[in-house]
C-alpha cells in the first residue's frame, strides 16, 4: 500500500546515500545510512553486505596504520 511505497522510497534514498558516502571514503557514515535501511527493511541484503564490507575497510585502514 501507500505506507510501503513511502518506506520503499526512503530505503532507496538511504541506500544510495550510503553508496555515495562509501565512494567518498566516508565508511562510518555509510554504515550509519545502511543501518537505517535495515531498520526500515530488515531483509535488505545489499545493505547488510555493504555494512560488512565497509566495516572490513575501516578495520583494514586501522590495521595498516
Amino acid at each position: 500500500g501507500k505506507i510501503e511505497a513511502i518506506i520503499g522510497k526512503e530505503v532507496e534514498v538511504l541506500y544510495l546515500r550510503g553508496i555515495t558516502l562509501y565512494t567518498d571514503g566516508k565508511h562510518a557514515e555509510a554504515i550509519e545510512s545502511w543501518k537505517k535501511v535495515l531498520e526500515l527493511e530488515p531483509k535488505h541484503e545489499k545493505a547488510g553486505m555493504n555494512i560488512d564490507k565497509a566495516k572490513r575497510m575501516i578495520e583494514g585502514v586501522t590495521k595498516t596504520k
